[in-house]
């Protein structure tokens, strides 16, 4: 798919992913096609909101930033912050 986006997509475009561990599964693909990807924070249950809820706000609060994002980075945006992606410990 990352690769068909770059073939097919001329403007620059921000993939925003609830699979946090994307950037970890295919980071080769990722680095290939230099895509900006924002994710989610995979732990939503943390914020007292039904899943589809946590991912609905996260994107909502976040969006003006996510489109903004430097181009082939890749981000995690939570309820409350958002850094550079890095593995959460515990998990590839």
């Amino acid at each position: 798919m990352l690769r068909a986006l770059v073939d097919r997509v001329s403007e620059p475009y921000v993939l925003v992913t609830a699979d946090d561990s994307m950037p970890a599964t295919h980071r080769p693909v990722i680095d290939e096609t230099a895509t900006t990807i924002a994710t989610l924070d995979s732990r939503w249950w943390r914020s007292g909101l039904a899943q589809e809820q946590y991912k609905c706000e996260v994107v909502h609060r976040w969006a003006h930033l996510m489109a903004r994002q430097r181009p082939g980075t890749i981000t995690r945006y939570a309820i409350n912050s958002h850094r550079p992606w890095s593995p959460l410990r515990g998990r590839s």
